[in-house]
């Protein structure tokens, strides 16, 4: 019986047990780091969609849902307003400004833009922001992260003032805090610069779908690149032994 090239070739491939586990498991990973990327990149993608979708009036009955564009009417309250630390804009240290904005369904609080700090800390700026009644557009945000601080760490600016400087925001800290605001969830303005303080620092995603990507791309290159390494290791230890 004539035997098959193919199998005579394959014959010859001799890896061995350590180099063949070796591949198995970094082949394995490489390959699922990438795949984990092509998904990410379908969901930024989606989150895309969502967060350039046209705003639509906001009524009771719909869902606050993460990314999801409203239309709501209303006013600022004078107080309490939210200095969120350690916000940036093209290097320069300052504050990401949050009020409460009242409407007939419920109480939302909004980022109102960026400002810049004071050169003492412990001088905090003053935003300009309209009490009159108006109609804003909005993103609602999921709640802040941060990986250094939580609410734990947000407090009072004095105890003289309505101000608070805080690290991180949540629904359950600010229900907490302010039980009888009613409060409908965290938002962005789409347009801060028309009614807020300051532009916008928010961004819906840090990382491109373009960069994810890329990213994957990196994985399944380098999962290719340890199969080429693999298969010329068998077949090269095979020919030092014939010798």
């Amino acid at each position: 019986m004539k035997v098959p090239l193919n199998w005579v070739v394959w014959k010859q491939f001799k890896p061995g047990k350590l180099l063949t586990l070796f591949f198995l498991v970094f082949f394995t990973l490489f390959v699922l780091l990438g795949t984990w990327q092509l998904n990410r990149a379908k969901e930024k993608t989606q989150l895309a969609i969502l967060v350039n979708e046209s705003a639509r009036q906001f009524t009771a009955e719909l869902p606050v849902l993460p990314y999801v564009s409203y239309r709501i009417a209303g006013r600022f309250l004078p107080e309490p307003v939210f200095y969120m630390d350690n916000r940036t804009l093209e290097g320069q240290a300052g504050y990401e400004i949050w009020a409460f904005f009242e409407t007939n369904e419920g109480t939302w609080l909004v980022s109102t833009g960026w400002l810049a700090g004071q050169e003492l800390r412990s001088q905090l700026p003053e935003p300009n922001l309209s009490q009159l009644f108006m109609a804003l557009e909005i993103i609602v945000r999921p709640d802040s992260e941060n990986p250094m601080y939580g609410v734990e760490a947000n407090q009072k600016a004095s105890d003289s003032s309505s101000a608070w400087l805080v690290q991180s925001l949540n629904k359950e800290w600010l229900n907490t805090t302010w039980p009888n605001q009613a409060l409908l969830g965290l938002a962005q303005m789409k347009d801060p610069q028309l009614y807020g303080v300051g532009p916008s620092v928010w961004q819906p995603s840090v990382m491109t779908v373009e960069k994810h990507q890329g990213y994957a791309l990196q994985w399944f290159g380098m999962s290719m690149a340890l199969l080429g390494m693999f298969l010329y290791a068998g077949f090269a230890k095979k020919e030092q032994n014939n010798k």
